[in-house]
């Protein structure tokens, strides 16, 4: 005989195997409660139960599957943006400093007023001279 749970109705492990009044059958000694031997380790609710635990736990592992996957992939775009970020960084910090060259010359020959204004107008100008050839 395989080895006997426990009660089925009180959980107990005072249990004891048939004698000379309880022939094949199975007692607990916490609760009185006797089935026949068949029956005692036969526990379709509890098998059922243990059959949609364990199909959930699959689908628990193949979920937390795909999460960790994702969670990698999203890691790694997330690295991958960092990268752009910063390249777009250093450029802003080159253009800031090619503009600042070009108000540093433009300023002194333009004399007063406001090198912004002054980079504006240039700019301009080159674009109208720009049209003017193309037309």
């Amino acid at each position: 005989m395989n080895k006997l749970k426990p009660c089925p109705f009180c959980g107990g492990s005072n249990i004891f195997e048939g004698n000379m009044l309880l022939k094949n059958r199975v007692k607990c000694r916490d609760c009185n409660y006797d089935l026949p031997i068949k029956q005692w380790n036969n526990r379709p609710r509890e098998q059922a139960l243990q059959a949609k635990l364990d199909t959930l736990r699959l689908a628990y592992d193949d979920f937390d599957r795909v999460v960790n996957l994702e969670t990698a992939r999203l890691q790694t775009r997330i690295d991958e943006l960092e990268d752009t970020k910063m390249i777009f960084r250093h450029l802003l910090e080159d253009v800031d400093k090619e503009i600042k060259n070009i108000l540093s010359i433009i300023a002194p020959a333009a004399g007063k007023g406001d090198p912004l204004n002054i980079l504006t107008k240039s700019i301009k100008a080159a674009f109208e001279l720009d049209d003017e050839r193309t037309n």
